[in-house]
């Protein structure tokens, strides 16, 4: 959380004005009652603190296109992690069945919803006979500092990215369990078990001069699995169906 101290004071300085949420551990509010008690003289933002103290996976923000889930993770002290979801989108008309069947604004509006169309006569036209999804919603969870536990790869089943962390290699495995860290193969095994489309480690002991190891060793359990370093994009792209 070092951080987050120049993160909040760079936003004052650049003139923020918007309201800022933080969803962090309970245990972050007297940090930042400090912080800004000492550092927020001329501050033109308020800031929220969202107290996080969860024992599974419970929604902590909803927006028009998005849901974003927060879940405890196995560390020595409180830290979540995060499953970012897409709404399911609306569902498009076939266009060529529009003239095929004389379909009217309203039926139209009634097959987006997901419903049959029902028309005077009885009839029925099928919600899937003239609509459909146009993709996929698309997921990724965030997996910060944890040792592995049993329900993690349940809460984020089938996600098609996932970052979870790898401070060491296997053969410091116990060191790991001793820190409440994760090997590159324990992450691997997690993203194997929960069916994700693809993994990305990171968070790597200073120890490892060479991070192929890290990539070698997950590989062997995950074959989807990619190294991260700062400022790194990645792309997850639209599943069209």
């Amino acid at each position: 959380m070092f951080g987050i101290y120049g993160l909040l004071s760079t936003m004052a300085m650049l003139g923020r004005t918007g309201k800022l949420d933080i969803y962090a551990p309970r245990a972050f509010r007297p940090m930042l009652e400090f912080f800004i008690s000492r550092f927020g003289e001329g501050f033109n933002y308020e800031i929220e603190h969202h107290a996080l103290d969860m024992t599974e996976p419970q929604t902590v923000l909803e927006i028009k296109n998005l849901t974003v889930k927060a879940f405890p993770l196995n560390h020595k002290m409180d830290c979540f992690g995060f499953l970012f979801r897409e709404t399911e989108p609306q569902l498009n008309i076939r266009k060529e069945k529009i003239a095929e069947y004389g379909l009217g604004i309203a039926e139209m509006a009634t097959a987006k919803r997901g419903e049959d169309i029902v028309r005077d006569d009885g009839s029925v036209i099928k919600c899937d006979e003239v609509a459909f999804k146009p993709y996929e919603p698309r997921s990724y969870a965030y997996c910060s500092d944890t040792a592995p536990f049993p329900e993690l790869s349940g809460w984020i089943k089938g996600v098609d990215l996932l970052y979870h962390e790898a401070t060491y290699t296997k053969e410091m495995t116990e060191k790991a369990a001793q820190r409440f860290h994760s090997t590159a193969e324990q992450a691997a095994i997690c993203a194997r078990d929960a069916e994700v489309g693809k993994l990305l480690i990171g968070h790597y002991s200073s120890k490892y001069p060479d991070l192929s190891v890290f990539l070698d060793e997950a590989r062997t359990v995950f074959a989807e699995s990619y190294l991260t370093h700062d400022l790194d994009v990645v792309d997850v792209p639209l599943k069209k169906l």
